[in-house]
């Protein structure tokens, strides 16, 4: 299984600039299985392409979390539902955080 995770953000910083989409194509020809991108617009060609789950980084944003499979999503997690056990960070950033449960067949 390829697992990729890369914060498209933090590499360019212009969210509609051509390294960016540059970025998507070069992710998308890596053919992962799962692919974890932060500070991200998803194109809609890679939504017709792959299963997405995304999530906005701030609520009116254009650019968030997203999750693409090539597994089909049979639901997502909601992570507001987890415990303050997981720690203080996680209680600040959980409504931008993403889960998903998947069909591996």
């Amino acid at each position: 299984m390829r697992v990729i995770t890369w914060n498209l953000g933090g590499a360019f910083q212009a969210l509609e600039s051509e390294k960016q989409k540059k970025a998507w194509e070069y992710l998308m020809d890596l053919k992962p299985d799962i692919a974890l991108v932060q500070e991200a617009m998803v194109p809609d060609r890679v939504r017709d392409s792959c299963f997405v789950v995304w999530k906005p980084a701030h609520e009116g944003k254009r650019w968030g979390t997203a999750v693409g499979f090539r597994y089909p999503v049979l639901a997502e997690i909601d992570m507001r539902m987890a415990g303050a056990e997981l720690g203080e960070t996680f209680e600040r950033m959980r409504d931008r955080v993403i889960g998903a449960r998947l069909d591996v067949g």
